[in-house]
C-alpha cells in the first residue's frame, strides 16, 4: 500500500495509507536506535478517530503549530516507553 506523508512539524511525521484508511505517526528522535523512528499506526475505525481528533485540534487552535498538533496525538496515542 502506497504511503504519502501528509503532514510534518519538528520530529514527527505523520503518512497516510490507502487515502486514509490507516495512518502512521513517526517520532524521530529514538537516541537507542537513530535510524529507526517510533511509531503508532492506526487503520480502520481508528484511523477515522485519529484524524477526526487531529481535525479537532486543529479547529479550535488554528494558530497552534503542526510540530504541537503531531506532539499532542503522540502524547495521547503512545503505548511504549519513551
Amino acid at each position: 500500500m502506497q504511503s504519502i506523508k501528509i503532514m510534518t512539524g519538528g520530529p514527527y511525521d505523520l503518512h497516510s495509507y490507502g487515502n486514509g484508511t490507516a495512518y502512521c505517526l513517526e517520532l524521530h528522535g529514538n537516541d537507542e536506535k537513530p535510524e529507526t523512528p517510533w511509531s503508532i499506526f492506526v487503520q480502520g475505525d481508528d484511523a477515522t478517530q485519529f484524524r477526526e481528533e487531529i481535525a479537532a485540534i486543529e479547529a479550535m487552535h488554528p494558530a497552534m503549530p503542526t510540530r504541537d498538533v503531531l506532539g499532542q496525538m503522540w502524547a495521547t496515542y503512545w503505548q511504549g516507553e519513551a
